[in-house]
């Protein structure tokens, strides 16, 4: 049974700054709606039409942008590197900045937001960046309302229809949560780099990668505050989350193995035995797969006694549910 929640659309938040969220909210309206009220915001991902249950489930100013041409896998690793340098450098990164990389078989871009001063940016934060790296084929800063900063990220606007939502892909993903204890050797860069080149042309044409900065100097996801400690996320010490996405064609073409295929690829060229993202489900794990690489043994446990208490017969469950 399903049971639709399309109806419950109302947003309030009181004069505590508490919001009442309905069931059928979906990203970009309960930004929109909390900031209008409230002047306030929450941390949330980038897809507008991610509803409220998805996003309460799991967990999930001014923009800027540059992207450098790559020659080869070394070239590439080398970049990536700086990128990392660049990331665990106190100097420069704090919580007021927030980026990711994007990489492809010619170029790695990376794309973030900054809440402060355009000028200390570009005066401080952007030149350690650019340091010894290859100059940017393109770039981009652009100061933004909070709104419209969220709009311009998905490159999309924010309202989503209240009914009949449609918009929908077909796809296959992996995470991969690299430690900030362990970052990235070049060498596993230039493999993972060696990859993409190498394998991208032979596989679906739709695809990419995210690897975003989790941790870092002053990360609050690492140093949450003791009303977050007890959630059910568990990677406190991740320094970049990675996701894998390839679009599946339709299965009687043989293109959702291919995808698979690629995608577990990725991952492997990457790196091996990091634990993943629950936000980023990948549907070919067991349960008890799912369970060892989202989560930490001491969170899974808690929740396991938790769902025994508040749903001893798992009237909500999905093949990788707390408890399946």
């Amino acid at each position: 049974m399903v049971v639709s929640l399309e109806a419950f659309q109302t947003v309030t938040v009181d004069g505590k700054g508490i919001a009442q969220i309905g069931g059928g909210v979906r990203l970009g309206n309960l930004a929109t709606d909390i900031y209008n009220q409230s002047r306030r915001a929450l941390p949330h991902g980038v897809c507008p039409g991610v509803g409220i249950g998805g996003h309460a489930t799991h967990g999930g100013y001014f923009n800027w942008a540059y992207t450098f041409p790559i020659a080869n896998p070394n070239d590439a690793a080398t970049t990536f590197s700086h990128i990392q340098s660049f990331a665990l450098n106190a100097s420069v990164i704090d919580d007021k900045i927030g980026f990711g990389t994007s990489p492809s078989p010619s170029s790695i871009h990376i794309s973030g937001t900054y809440r402060g001063d355009e000028a200390v940016f570009k005066a401080k934060i952007a030149p350690e960046l650019l340091r010894t790296l290859p100059t940017p084929s393109n770039s981009s800063i652009k100061t933004f309302s909070w709104l419209d900063s969220l709009a311009d990220m998905k490159g999309s606007p924010l309202p989503q229809p209240l009914s009949g939502y449609d918009a929908h892909d077909d796809f296959y993903a992996k995470s991969i949560l690299v430690p900030e204890s362990t970052p990235l050797t070049h060498s596993a860069l230039e493999k993972y780099f060696t990859y993409i080149t190498t394998a991208s042309s032979k596989y679906p044409p739709l695809w990419f990668a995210e690897i975003n900065l989790l941790g870092g100097p002053s990360s609050r996801i690492n140093n949450p505050s003791p009303l977050a400690a007890d959630s059910a996320y568990s990677s406190r010490g991740a320094l970049w989350v990675v996701q894998h996405y390839s679009v599946t064609p339709p299965a009687a073409s043989g293109g959702a193995k291919r995808a698979i295929e690629f995608v577990n690829g990725l991952n492997d060229a990457l790196a091996t035995g990091y634990g993943g993202y629950v936000n980023y489900v990948d549907p070919e794990l067991s349960a008890s797969e799912a369970h060892k690489t989202y989560y930490s043994r001491s969170v899974y446990d808690r929740l396991v006694k938790i769902k025994r208490v508040v749903d001893p017969e798992a009237v909500f469950w999905n093949p990788q549910a707390v408890g399946a």
